[in-house]
């Protein structure tokens, strides 16, 4: 029988995990200049989209189910990449699909899995069939309603979805409630914003009254709100990005609080909103010191070392989604870079 693994557990096919330091990748740089070029930018992406097909094309097959993290977050990274034009064989994401096209089996009750985690677990793999979908790929517009459906169901009455509600802050399988709220929120907006106008509303009123107080949710908010214009939401944006600013370590990454070192997934939530912000190249500098860090501390096999929280902890899924954001903050950096050096 299907069951959905739990996002915090420990996968049965763990790998080795390198050092937690900088350097696992040889950089190349522009002559005279601070900046990755594009060719290593590339290749940074590649051994990344390579280690998530292996990663998520095995999962099923070893452990008969499927997980939020590999085919949840692993498989919609390799669908931003199908969108940002860089070749993934069908046959990779085709167990995925089928899977996604089943929304009543996401949240199957089995003895291992909280109900907390059923709920992430129609969150991640709603937003996996949304990317789907826009990508072309044939997942059925009837299952996406049912699982939106779904969604605005779990919606708070102030206009929330929670998520990691006893956590300090969010982590790469656990999100934390404004990454959710945000993810879900684009996810009901993209798929049918009429038909989900309500709950879009209520949710991004909520988002307005936010004034986040640690890195990895003013970086989640900032990414959804950076294109608004109004009084209210330019508020917003300048609180989460002041803080996010004066948060920027030495390396170039972010950790999920000012005062806590950097780590690969806070950091590619930050690239992320800063890649879709209207004031992008403002922050051209300071998004390709990100960048580098990001390439800088990338493993061997092309995943990168967890967000973990506490710190420096070991966690096959961690890994898993961790590297899934990180894909996926590059992908749009790479579109968005104008910086980079074009290779002939």
């Amino acid at each position: 029988m299907i069951t959905v693994i739990a996002t915090s557990a420990i996968g049965t096919s763990a790998i080795a995990d390198e050092p937690r330091r900088p350097g696992n990748v040889a950089l190349e740089r522009v002559s005279g200049a601070d900046e990755l070029n594009r060719d290593a930018l590339d290749r940074t992406i590649t051994k990344a989209i390579a280690y998530l097909q292996r990663e998520v094309t095995a999962w099923p097959q070893q452990n008969d189910c499927f997980s939020c993290h590999n085919n949840g977050d692993g498989a919609r990274a390799l669908i931003h990449a199908t969108t940002h034009g860089w070749p993934v064989p069908s046959d990779t994401l085709a167990a995925t699909v089928g899977w996604l096209n089943e929304p009543d089996a996401w949240t199957r009750k089995n003895e291992a899995l909280p109900l907390d985690d059923t709920d992430l677990a129609l969150y991640q793999f709603t937003a996996t069939a949304q990317a789907a979908a826009v990508a072309g790929i044939p997942v059925k517009r009837a299952s996406l309603l049912t699982a939106c459906r779904s969604l605005a169901a779990l919606q708070t009455e102030e206009g929330s979805w929670p998520a990691a509600k006893n956590a300090l802050v969010g982590n790469p399988t656990t999100y934390g409630t404004p990454l959710a709220t945000t993810l879900v929120t684009r996810c009901l907006q993209q798929t049918d914003a009429r038909t989900f106008a309500a709950p879009v509303s209520q949710a991004r009123s909520w988002m307005r009254q936010q004034r986040p107080r640690n890195i990895l949710n003013a970086a989640a908010l900032l990414g959804y709100c950076a294109e608004e214009t109004d009084a209210e939401w330019k508020e917003l944006q300048e609180h989460c990005r002041e803080l996010i600013l004066a948060g920027q370590h030495d390396d170039g990454g972010w950790g999920p609080f000012a005062n806590v070192g950097s780590e690969p997934f806070d950091t590619a939530i930050v690239l992320l909103a800063f890649n879709l912000s209207n004031n992008r190249d403002s922050l051209g500098t300071v998004s390709a010191r990100a960048r580098d860090y990001l390439a800088s501390t990338q493993n061997k096999d092309g995943s990168w070392p967890e967000t973990t929280r506490p710190a420096n902890g070991e966690s096959y899924a961690q890994r898993i989604s961790t590297t899934a954001w990180c894909l996926t903050a590059l992908l749009y950096k790479r579109e968005n870079s104008e910086s980079l050096t074009e290779q002939p």
